[in-house]
């Protein structure tokens, strides 16, 4: 492809969507504030665990495909599409913290105004319905004095990788849901995807706020599924002669159920379903 990428957030889910499509052959600038970050990421020393990804990482920076800066300036005008990845953790009402969004808003309002060609804003981070459009576009319409959806375009990309299995899963994703209000936009993504995956992945064309939605029902759900099998092995625990695992055998084998996540043992954790659960009451 004759254009980059820029990736902003280079966590979880930004690292490995850079180092995806690096490996994929696309010039992309990943872009990250913390300093320390970047420079255990150059040497191949990944912040978190996910199995293999730090041979991806370093055959994607041998290659010179992957560019590690803390200026989204660098590379700016060179990419068509940028892809907001920072991290909404729970704040202290419970509600998802959308400090890192709107600073980055601000700062891709900021880089829109040198710039003339249209770029798409791709939003992967986990934010509330209704983010995308009056929150993120707002700011960055305010800050660049553009007008989304004539200027520049934005669409709502959901992540849905599994921590221990990121690359698979982004390698071979179970469905891409792409969420947008203008074709313009729509077309450019759909486009750049169909170049990554080629045609046969499940794919979702919906608006904005329904794809967010999708986001949090998606968790929402696997929380519930979690829980369930919980409880049963609670209840088994005080009947005799009662086997969850066999019960949850049963139960995964029905295909309006599933098999997945429904493992007895402890709660719910890590770094989504808590917050996001917390978020979506």
């Amino acid at each position: 492809m004759s254009y980059g990428i820029i990736v902003i957030g280079l966590g979880f889910v930004g690292l490995t969507t850079a180092t995806f499509f690096a490996n994929r052959g696309i010039k992309v600038y990943g872009v990250d504030s913390d300093n320390e970050r970047i420079e255990a990421i150059k040497e191949a020393r990944i912040p978190f665990f996910e199995p293999k990804l730090d041979h991806f990482v370093r055959k994607a920076l041998l290659s010179q495909k992957l560019v590690l800066i803390n200026d989204l300036y660098d590379g700016f005008k060179n990419s068509k599409f940028i892809f907001i990845c920072v991290g909404t953790p729970m704040g202290h009402d419970g509600k998802a913290d959308l400090t890192s969004v709107i600073c980055v808003s601000n700062a891709i309002g900021k880089a829109l105004k040198d710039v003339k060609n249209y770029k798409v804003i791709c939003v992967k981070s986990t934010v509330p319905p209704r983010t995308t459009e009056n929150t993120i576009l707002t700011q960055i319409e305010k800050t660049s004095g553009k007008t989304g959806y004539k200027d520049f375009g934005i669409v709502f990309i959901p992540e849905f990788l599994r921590e221990g299995s990121a690359v698979k899963d982004m390698t071979k994703p179970h469905k891409i849901v792409i969420g947008t209000n203008d074709t313009r936009s729509l077309l450019a993504i759909d486009k750049f995807l169909m170049k990554i995956y080629g045609i046969g992945i499940n794919t979702v064309k919906t608006n904005i706020v329904t794809a967010e939605l999708i986001k949090y029902s998606n968790n929402a759900f696997l929380a519930t599924k979690i829980s369930f099998i919980n409880t049963i092995a609670n209840i088994c625990n005080h009947l005799p002669g009662t086997d969850v695992d066999v019960v949850a055998k049963a139960l995964g084998s029905d295909p309006r159920i599933g098999n997945q996540f429904l493992v007895a043992g402890p709660g719910f954790g890590g770094s989504c379903l808590p917050k996001d659960l917390s978020g979506f009451s």
